[in-house]
């Protein structure tokens, strides 16, 4: 690593105790940076790239690589990068090659292959292998682009530190141009209430003191601006305001005590001309449980009313600081020329920004700070290559100064600019109507759900800002514990996603129709439009821990629901990992998924073709013509469940029934219920289930990956004549047996571009569907009901009546589309008659079980409450 810098005027006032010497690492390039210069290796590599063939070369050993980079060589310091990020650094990759070939010297070892992949219209990718690996094993992957082979390296003014004068000219940079010319950043003219602001602030002083003082806030002038902290504490504990030390530290302590990165914050804040400083550790009292709750409460309000945000996003602990050295050959783009003279191209490797989206930023990885992100105005991320910019007009970096390319390269770059278009439309809350705003509640909470928390007790906490900001604009909309009550049915749909490891349901009092009663990534489907309702939301109510606390913690709630109910056995399928719901007495004997899928009925099979739906019977016995099982999909709430429970009997409430986004069929959802045998008809949430009908499957995407993908089988032996460019030997390397061949991004990107066109295709063919135009034309009537500002709607429904706005719904089980229908959902037609029938079944048997409902209404239909 490189030196840090000389220290600031504040560390040279009073001497702090000295980081563990630098050691340069490989890649590290001198202060006269070239970009774009190539060692004779990588352009003998690039000169034999072939247009629609791979091709392979002899290239460095490990030992020459290191060289090659320390020498200045800008693709060989892309390759270290990639290999430091996959697989450690390049100094351990060669004692691991060294060891696994010759254990017993380090002199000698294999060397290193080089295969370049042709990627038509994209680009250029290339690999790096040992000599003998197999087709998986990748040390390193460099994507490169194909462009006009402008050079837009060299305004970049990159130094070997982040804290160095280019790089904090550049921070001025960004902040005058957000204070002239972004009308978007402008602070709003309405003065800041006084419960909005922070009880207290740190008071920064000027360079050189070495005095800094906690000042009650009580005691200045609201107007006055701050910076606010966004850091990880890790397993360091920093100096924090306590009960016994609140009154020292109004009277000043020094910078001495404070760790590297709150020493940082105070240079950058002093450096801006900003007077205050809010740190969590050092504002709240963190032996105060009054305190905490009072002023995590707000916690929104604070970095929102704040004039920057400090993103400490690559120290894992305050110890770290915010300034790192680095090596700009290892990040920047290079430009490439490729191919035989003639007929060359030119090709940009891919780049990745650090930030909200970056794997390396262990910052964004908790749930706290993503309401901090979000909620400031304005965010200097401290990356550990490059600082970085963002507010309401300009995502940039030191990289890209001006603002990103209008589609960042790689699969990191498209999750950035995702994550910043979610930022700027946050910022533009208050332009959106109800199922805008509804819709970008869902994107928030899905991605929020992925965040890790140190207490699981602050998930609804961690989130208030967010709750709250949306409650000023969003009137007579209701807050049930991470969920409102707008298209509050379809907020209910939550669905627990991967992955399964480390998560567990806990031990909570949140309720368990909230998404916040469990500590997996969650994702709520926002994408359908037309949808037809099966339940009836009566009742929603909660009870927050703190009563004033009206976006925080909740010890109890109930959501009261009228709709179906089916009590049925469900089965995991050996196969697929699938579901069979077992809708006669006749198939429980079959409980280990193996028959009776109910693929008979799979509508997809028939492929647009007339089905005339001949294996219904219309005679009164309607249970004798139907399938034995359906196929389902089943996500449980506790991952526990899902790792022992192969069959199990339980309650299954259909909630909607929708189109399918791309118009390829019809879906039925709904949740996984369980008596809690304590009161009458109330149920805790299991999990959720699925029933499909399409009927267009996914022929396309089958066919196209089909096509991308080689035959996986390994190569046999290498031929005695085996073609040879410029003295190598092409021959692929051997893949592994029963896994698909190794596919680079660009190569995904070239199969997905594939399945996408593929699929426009379907869905305009899709939109002439007679199938799809009359449920269509079912649904629309019931969709207007929750039309976008829940007020009147065309079919005379209000708000008054309808005040979850889910629109309209449709009790009818029996030939639910009409009879000419059926035969284009038949799981879920089925799944709706078998749940008719048993509810009158037991009812003309008197099985019907009083404490499993509040009160039954005829045709399967109950009251009852989720806990």
């Amino acid at each position: 690593m490189l030196k840090r810098k000389a220290p600031s005027s504040i560390d040279e006032a009073e001497k702090r105790p000295e980081r563990t010497p630098c050691i340069p690492e490989p890649g590290y390039s001198p202060p006269s940076i070239r970009f774009n210069a190539l060692c004779s290796v990588c352009e003998a590599t690039f000169s034999r790239v072939r247009e629609d063939q791979n091709t392979f070369s002899c290239f460095h050993s490990i030992t020459e690589l290191i060289t090659s980079a320390a020498e200045g060589c800008h693709f060989c310091n892309l390759i270290t990068n990639s290999m430091s990020s996959s697989k450690g650094s390049p100094q351990l990759m060669k004692e691991n090659l060294l060891t696994e070939n010759d254990p017993q010297t380090t002199a000698t070892f294999k060397g290193l292959k080089a295969e370049t992949r042709y990627v038509a219209d994209i680009g250029i990718s290339f690999l790096l292998r040992r000599s003998d690996a197999l087709d998986h094993d990748v040390l390193a992957e460099v994507d490169l682009l194909f462009g006009d082979g402008a050079d837009d390296t060299g305004e970049f003014t990159l130094s070997g530190d982040s804290q160095s004068e280019n790089s904090w000219d550049q921070v001025l940079q960004w902040n005058r141009q957000c204070l002239e010319k972004h009308l978007a950043c402008k602070p709003s003219s309405t003065a800041i209430p006084k419960s909005d602001y922070p009880a207290r602030l740190i008071c920064v002083g000027d360079n050189p003191s070495t005095i800094v003082k906690l000042f009650e806030t009580s005691k200045i002038e609201v107007s006055k601006s701050y910076t606010t902290l966004s850091h990880c504490w890790g397993s360091h504990i920093p100096l924090r305001l306590l009960t016994d030390n609140y009154s020292s530290l109004l009277e000043g302590f020094k910078l001495i005590d404070l760790p590297e990165t709150f020493r940082d914050a105070i240079t950058t804040t002093r450096k801006l001309g900003i007077p205050f400083l809010w740190i969590d550790s050092l504002c709240i009292i963190q032996d105060s449980a009054v305190d905490w709750s009072t002023e995590s409460s707000k916690m929104g309000q604070i970095y929102k009313n704040s004039y920057l945000n400090l993103a400490a996003a690559a120290a894992k602990d305050s110890t770290e600081g915010l300034f790192f050295p680095r090596s700009p050959l290892q990040f920047v783009p290079c430009h490439v020329r490729a191919g035989r003279t003639g007929n060359m191209r030119s090709v940009r490797s891919t780049y990745s920004p650090e930030g909200a989206g970056s794997d390396e930023m262990i910052l964004y990885s908790r749930a706290w700070v993503f309401q901090e992100w979000l909620l400031a105005p304005r965010t200097l991320i401290f990356g550990k290559n490059e600082l970085l910019w963002e507010c309401g007009e300009l995502n940039a970096s030191e990289v890209y100064p001006k603002g990103y390319p209008t589609l960042l390269d790689s699969v990191k770059g498209v999750e950035r600019l995702r994550l910043a278009t979610l930022r700027n439309e946050w910022q533009n809350l208050y332009c959106k109507d109800s199922i805008e705003r509804w819709e970008l509640w869902c994107r928030v909470t899905n991605d929020y759900s992925k965040r890790k928390l140190t207490r699981f007790s602050d998930k609804l906490v961690a989130l208030s800002g967010f709750a709250a900001e949306m409650a000023k604009s969003w009137e007579g909309m209701d807050y049930l514990a991470g969920i409102w009550s707008y298209r509050l049915r379809r907020g209910l749909l939550w669905r627990c996603v991967e992955p399964v490891k480390l998560c567990h349901r806990l031990v909570c009092t949140t309720p368990s129709w909230s998404w916040a009663s469990t500590d997996r990534p969650v994702f709520t489907d926002f994408e359908h439009h037309f949808i037809d309702g099966l339940v009836e939301i009566l009742d929603a109510s909660i009870q927050h821990s703190v009563p004033s606390h009206r976006y925080g913690a909740v010890i109890d709630g109930h959501i009261k629901i009228k709709g179906p109910m089916l009590k049925a056995t469900i089965v995991e399928r050996k196969d697929d990992g699938e579901w069979n719901i077992l809708l006669s007495d006749d198939s429980k004997e079959n409980t280990d998924g193996s028959e009776h899928d109910g693929s008979e009925h799979d509508s997809s099979e028939h492929d647009g073709s007339e089905y005339d739906g001949s294996e219904y019977d219309d005679s009164e016995d309607l249970d004798s013509s139907l399938p034995f099982t359906i196929r389902a999909t089943i996500c449980w709430d506790d991952p526990t469940f899902q790792k022992i429970i192969k069959a199990a009997s339980v309650y299954l409430v259909p909630f909607e029934i929708s189109l399918l986004p791309d118009d390829a069929g019809l879906d039925l959802q709904g949740l996984i219920l369980l008596p809690t045998l304590t009161n009458a008809g109330q149920f805790r949430r299991l999990g959720w289930f699925r029933v499909e009908d399409k009927w267009r499957g996914n022929k396309h995407m089958k066919r196209s990956i089909s096509l991308s993908y080689d035959d996986n089988s390994p190569r046999d032996s290498v031929p005695e004549e085996v073609e040879s460019l410029d003295g190598c030997l092409q021959v692929p390397p051997d893949k592994i047996d029963g896994l698909w061949p190794y596919r680079t991004a660009l190569e995904l990107k070239a199969i997905w571009i594939d399945i996408n066109a593929r699929e426009a295709a379907e869905r305009e063919a899709a939109s002439y569907d007679v199938r799809t135009r009359k449920i269509q034309e079912f649904m629309v009537d019931l969709t207007k009901a929750a039309n976008r500002d829940g007020t009147i709607s065309q079919s005379g429904q209000s708000k008054k009546d309808d005040f979850y706005c889910n629109g309209m719904m449709n009790t009818t089980l029996l030939e639910r589309y009409g009879d000419d229908m059926r035969h284009i959902y038949p799981k879920i037609h089925s799944f709706l008659v078998m749940t008719f029938i048993r509810f009158n079944s037991d009812r003309e048997e008197g099985k019907l079980c009083e404490e499993l409902y509040e009160e039954h209404h005829g045709n399967g239909y109950f009251t009852f409450r989720i806990v």
